[in-house]
C-alpha cells in the first residue's frame, strides 16, 4: 500500500483509497448536513471491520494520517484505540472553503451494556478524530457516549435540550419514540458527543434497526425547510440509517441525516 501523496490527488481521495486498499469489506453510506441557508453533501462515511487491519496496515493509517496533517500524537492515539475496537469508520465532509477529515473507532459495547446499565455509568461507544488538513488548529478528540440506564422519557427530553424547539426535534423525537416501540435501547443507540474546550452540544441517534426509510422524513420535510432555509430541497429514497444533531463545534445549529447504507 502506498505511504505517499500525489500533490495533485484531494486528502479525501487518499482518505477513501486508504479505505479502499486494506482488503477489506468497505460499507458506506450518504449523507447530508442541514445548517441554515445549506444542505451539504459533499461528504461520505465509510467503514471497515477493524478485526481484519493488519499491524502494517495500522501503522500505514498512521503515515497517512500524519501526512494528511493530523498530529502524529493524536494519530497515536487512534493506532492505540483500533485493536479494541469492532469497526474503523473514515469521514470527510466539506463546508464551503473548509474541509474535516475523520477517523472514528467503534468500540463493542453488548457484553458491557447490562453491566453499565445496573451500574448507572456511561459507556464510550466512539472515539473520533477529526481535522483540517490545512489548518492544524482545527483538531478535535470526540468521544460518543451512550447512558444505558437512561430511560426512554429522559432521553427524549435530552434530544429536545441538544436541539431546542422546532423542527428538527420534532423529527427527531417523532422517529426516537417509534423506534423505541420496536428495538431495544442497544439497536436504537443514542450518544451524546463529547469534545473538551469546545462548545460542540450534540448527538447521534442509530435507527438502521428500526426499519425507517427515507420516506418516513415526509411528514416533516416542509418544517425542516423552512426551519433551515431550504427551498426546494429533497432527500433521495433509501434506508434512513441514523441522525445526529445540536450543535457544531462552529456554534451552528445542525441536522444529519444518513441513509443508503450499503456496500461501497
Amino acid at each position: 500500500m502506498p505511504s505517499t501523496r500525489r500533490k495533485s490527488e484531494p486528502p479525501e481521495a487518499v482518505l477513501r483509497g486508504f479505505a479502499e486498499g486494506l482488503g477489506l469489506p468497505v460499507m458506506g453510506e450518504s449523507s447530508v448536513k442541514l445548517v441554515p441557508g445549506a444542505a451539504l453533501t459533499d461528504r461520505y462515511l465509510l467503514s471497515v471491520p477493524a478485526s481484519g487491519i493488519t499491524a502494517p496496515q495500522v501503522a500505514e493509517l498512521v503515515r497517512v494520517a500524519t501526512l494528511l496533517g493530523l498530529e502524529p500524537e493524536t494519530a497515536d492515539l487512534v493506532a492505540a484505540d483500533l485493536p479494541l475496537s469492532t469497526t474503523l469508520h473514515l469521514g470527510f465532509e466539506r463546508e464551503g472553503e473548509r474541509t474535516t477529515l475523520k477517523l472514528y473507532c467503534e468500540f463493542p459495547i453488548q457484553r458491557g451494556w447490562d453491566i453499565a446499565r445496573r451500574a448507572g455509568q456511561p459507556m464510550l461507544v466512539h472515539r473520533a478524530v477529526k481535522w483540517d488538513p490545512r489548518d492544524a488548529t482545527r483538531a478535535a478528540v470526540s468521544r460518543y457516549v451512550a447512558n444505558p440506564a437512561r430511560n426512554v422519557a429522559d432521553t427524549g427530553a435530552r434530544i429536545r435540550d441538544l436541539l431546542g424547539p422546532g423542527a428538527p426535534a420534532d423529527l427527531a423525537l417523532g422517529l426516537f419514540n417509534r423506534a423505541a416501540g420496536r428495538v431495544p435501547a442497544q439497536d436504537r443507540l443514542f450518544l451524546e458527543v463529547e469534545e473538551d474546550g469546545s462548545p460542540r452540544r450534540s448527538f447521534d441517534l442509530k435507527l438502521y434497526d428500526a426499519g425507517f426509510t427515507t420516506a418516513d422524513l415526509g411528514p416533516a420535510m416542509p418544517g425542516l425547510i423552512s426551519h433551515f432555509g431550504l427551498e426546494g430541497f429533497r432527500v433521495p429514497a433509501a434506508l434512513l440509517g441514523h441522525i445526529a444533531g445540536g450543535r457544531g463545534r462552529d456554534g451552528k445549529p445542525f441536522l444529519t441525516l444518513y441513509y443508503g447504507g450499503g456496500r461501497a
